[in-house]
């Protein structure tokens, strides 16, 4: 019995947005972007919310919005309509043609029954029966035979864990020193570190899980970092990170 190992399938990423920062070099949008930004921060009115997730979560529309880049301006409602259709007319072809080549392949097979030829009929019946390949789930006992239902191998998990985790005492003994916790206070980051770090940003950088590229934070006026500034102290205060939103 020949056994193939399947890849293990790998998820999709989600796919970050690119803002057109480059926009950003023009000073005059430079300027109505810090505009838009302060008046949606002050909009925000984060005196009034407490949990962090949520102030930061307000922050981030607010700096990064819902605005995304358009490479092809031009590609207007007529042209997705167009290919839109052209799409289903693809599509309709292909099922047809899906549908002619199997019916040709289920004549040609019975044809080879009849013929008797063993060969070019099991090779037609094997390209039928491709489409759709159960993935082997299966491991191998401690005697060299294979377990494939699945309850067997459960238990051989099971049965796994428990000698690993329920091992024998340790004939050596070791003493556990408690170490006494640092009692030097840490103060959170000024604004000024904050502004610092934000000039420090690389360019045309790959941004983390909220999006905001570095261009954009370097865009920011002081009165906007000051507000950023809040949001840091809050959660270097109650020591929590806020949420990825779903």
């Amino acid at each position: 019995m020949k056994i193939k190992l399947k890849r293990r399938a790998h998820t999709n990423l989600e796919q970050l947005t690119r803002y057109d920062v480059t926009k950003l070099d023009d000073p005059k949008c430079a300027n109505t972007f810090r505009q838009k930004i302060r008046q949606d921060f002050n909009n925000c009115d984060f005196n009034s919310i407490v949990s962090v997730d949520e102030r930061w979560n307000k922050a981030k529309d607010a700096v990064i919005g819902k605005q995304k880049k358009s490479n092809k301006p031009w590609f207007n409602d007529t042209c997705r309509r167009a290919l839109r259709r052209k799409k289903e007319k693809v599509n309709n072809i292909i099922r047809y043609e899906k549908r002619r080549y199997m019916k040709n392949m289920l004549e040609e097979t019975e044809e080879y029954q009849k013929l008797n030829r063993s060969r070019q009929l099991f090779k037609n019946i094997n390209a039928l029966r491709t489409g759709f390949k159960k993935q082997e789930k299966f491991l191998k006992n401690s005697d060299g035979t294979l377990i494939t239902d699945p309850n067997d191998i459960f238990d051989k998990w099971k049965d796994y864990f428990e000698n690993l985790l329920n091992c024998d005492e340790p004939i050596n003994s070791f003493t556990w020193t408690e170490v006494e916790p640092n009692e030097i206070e840490y103060l959170p980051p000024d604004r000024i570190e904050i502004t610092e770090q934000i000039k420090r940003l690389k360019n045309h950088k790959t941004p983390g899980e909220d999006g905001i590229q570095a261009e954009i934070l370097k865009s920011l006026d002081e009165e906007t970092i000051s507000n950023m500034h809040n949001l840091v102290e809050l959660v270097w205060k109650e020591e929590k990170i806020p949420k990825k939103p779903h």
